[in-house]
């Protein structure tokens, strides 16, 4: 089967073959770089020879020349056409073909839809006839290039006037969805020119704030609907991280180089920003037994001084909320989650679960063998005690501030977890091991190179008993990728790749953490 899509859509063609395959359905997806007539050859190859067309559906993939000359060679060689709609679209600007066929409704990727998905792949295939001889004339490569704007781009010096004229030529092309991640990666490029202007800088800085937020109402709001039919149902469960408290003492990069400054870390500069290797650091050249009481320090000395660390982070949440600012704790404190898996040493969650009215449970992971005075369990406590959504179980997978000694931090302490865990079963209790099998999971404030997100995924998310999880969506609602990147578009494809490694795969959300609780609160309040 040949995918058609156009590249702003490429998370979803990747979703589609995924389905496809998952049902014993080879599909072919474009997905490296395009350009060049070797490419275009092997996209033309792969029509041919495809028993089913499969044109993915949205307002991207009609203004595309590349989808449309695909779609007319497929239809010239008379190839079954199967158009598949993962986007709110009009239809009054689709081409011919697609607007006379009865298309796959796909905006939400559920087990029932997959199940259409395929039934309509496997009829058509059967219906494929043979190819026309002789074989109809072979479209001409696409014309469109943004070769003569990059070779500008990278000349030594650029005229003021010149630097404007580049800025207007690339964003005739950011809405053209063939070219537009090309477009993007050279606005990039303009703006890390030594030479650039104030004001074509600042120009730059605003058009790139606003890309991000008109892809995510367009893409991050289907992956939304998905979780909200599984709210639903009851088979939701939120993995939250570090930046759930970004807006507070800051992102965990910057309490890093501010505790990596404080301890004269002498390693290579550009791990500074990386957490669990500056307390490796710190621990090892000074007193590892004063290690988390330290990063306690770090990570609230921006915040009102209390009596306690926890009061200290309570009142800096506090503050951030008064500002009006939509909190991703209380978002997910109004769902009803019967449990949550935070991997944050805060307890804010706890702290807006009981705001709401709920009677939160907290339970510790107890990943250390050498602590022998573990709080007791909730468990032990109440042998009787089942999470529901008016009596939730929080489980602080990574510890928390209250119980220091439980905190995962060092780079030696996420492998021991992952030893630990993998070995004692028991320490994750088995309601949340059943979870983590059998539900929709949200990553909320993880970085890709985080140290937890990738434990998390190893020692929890991919257990044995896990098939279950094909059933469902699965989201990571990403930080934005910063301008330091070398390549913003091809960042953002690693990001997709390696999420969709995993069985089940991953789909990221484009935004921060507090723009997801936000589109995700707008959907289930005017859901509910």
């Amino acid at each position: 089967m040949f995918i058609s899509y156009s590249r702003r859509d490429e998370d979803a063609a990747v979703n589609l073959k995924s389905d496809l395959e998952r049902a014993g359905l080879p599909a072919w997806v474009d997905l490296g770089v395009q350009g060049g007539q070797e490419w275009w050859e092997a996209i033309l190859r792969q029509v041919r020879e495809c028993l089913l067309f499969v044109f993915v559906v949205s307002e991207h993939s009609f203004r595309s020349h590349w989808c449309r000359t695909e779609l007319g060679y497929a239809i010239a060689l008379r190839r079954p056409i199967l158009p598949v709609t993962v986007r709110d679209v009009d239809y009054n600007l689709a081409p011919d073909a697609i607007g006379k066929i009865e298309s796959v409704d796909y905006r939400l990727r559920t087990p029932e839809s997959a199940i259409v998905l395929t039934t309509a792949a496997l009829r058509l295939c059967a219906d494929a006839q043979p190819l026309p001889d002789p074989l109809p004339p072979a479209p001409a490569f696409p014309t469109v290039s943004l070769e003569p704007i990059g070779d500008r781009v990278t000349q030594p010096v650029l005229t003021p006037a010149e630097q404007v004229e580049t800025l207007v030529a690339l964003r005739s092309h950011l809405d053209d969805g063939d070219v537009h991640d090309a477009a993007l990666e050279l606005l990039t490029r303009l703006r890390a020119r030594t030479d650039v202007t104030n004001a074509v800088a600042t120009e730059i800085d605003e058009m790139r704030a606003s890309m991000p937020s008109a892809r995510r109402e367009a893409e991050g709001s289907d992956g939304i609907r998905s979780l909200i039919t599984h709210i639903e149902k009851g088979r939701f469960l939120p993995i939250t991280g570090f930046g759930l408290t970004d807006s507070l003492p800051g992102p965990r990069d910057v309490l890093a180089r501010k505790w990596a400054d404080a301890s004269n870390f002498s390693m290579a500069r550009k791990h500074r920003d990386d957490l669990p290797r500056v307390a490796q650091f710190v621990g090892v050249m000074n007193d590892a037994e004063n290690l988390r009481s330290d990063l306690a320090d770090h990570l609230l000395e921006s915040a009102p001084a209390e009596s306690t660390p926890g009061d200290r982070l309570h009142a800096a949440w506090l503050a951030h909320r008064a500002t009006g600012a939509t909190d991703p704790h209380m978002v997910l404190a109004s769902l009803p989650c019967r449990i949550y898996v935070n991997a944050h040493p805060a307890r804010l969650l706890v702290s807006a679960l009981r705001e709401v009215g709920k009677d939160p449970q907290v339970e510790l992971c107890r990943w250390r063998p050498d602590v022998g005075d573990w709080p007791p369990s909730v468990f032990n406590v109440d042998p009787s005690y089942e999470p529901s959504p008016d009596r939730p179980l929080v489980f602080q997978v990574f510890g928390n501030l209250d119980f220091r000694e439980s905190i995962v931090l060092t780079e030696d302490d996420y492998l021991d977890f992952l030893v630990n865990t993998a070995e004692d079963k028991t320490l994750v209790p088995p309601c949340v091991r059943r979870a983590l099998a059998d539900s929709a999971l949200l990553f909320l404030g993880f970085g890709l190179e985080d140290w937890d997100m990738k434990v998390l995924l190893r020692a929890l998310v991919n257990q044995e008993g896990a098939r279950k999880l094909k059933r469902y969506a699965h989201i990571a609602a990403q930080v934005e990728l910063r301008s330091t990147v070398l390549s913003w578009s091809r960042a953002q494809r690693y990001l997709l790749r390696y999420f969709s490694k995993y069985e089940p795969p991953i789909d990221v959300y484009w935004g921060t953490v507090d723009q997801f609780a936000s589109d995700l609160a707008a959907q289930w309040g005017a859901r509910t």
